[in-house]
């Protein structure tokens, strides 16, 4: 199965093998190819966050992120949100919910 981010730091719109993309050699036979090493840390990046934010967030939290997904919200946007949305965006946050963690 391949996924292609909207927000692919390589600006390539090739497919992406989801789990051990990384054991693949590039075009040039180089596992150490300089954009699949972005690539790779930009997932896994993503990937934090979002289980991080799946982990910790109330169900207001989750229900408002949902919704943004099944609208058809870009990856941008999505990730947008979670930073929004994070319990650990700090004092925006405490603003919004008028309470600390």
């Amino acid at each position: 199965m391949s996924r292609r981010l909207d927000n692919d730091p390589s600006s390539s719109h090739q497919p992406v093998p989801v789990g051990g993309g990384h054991d693949h050699q590039g075009p040039s036979g180089n596992q150490s190819n300089p954009t699949n090493a972005t690539r790779l840390a930009y997932y896994r990046s993503n990937t934090s966050k979002l289980l991080e934010f799946l982990k910790q967030s109330d169900q207001d939290s989750l229900d408002r992120f949902i919704s943004v997904v099944r609208s058809g919200a870009s990856h941008d946007d999505i990730f947008a949100t979670i930073e929004q949305l994070s319990p650990d965006s700090g004092e925006q946050n405490i603003q919004r919910n008028g309470q600390s963690r």
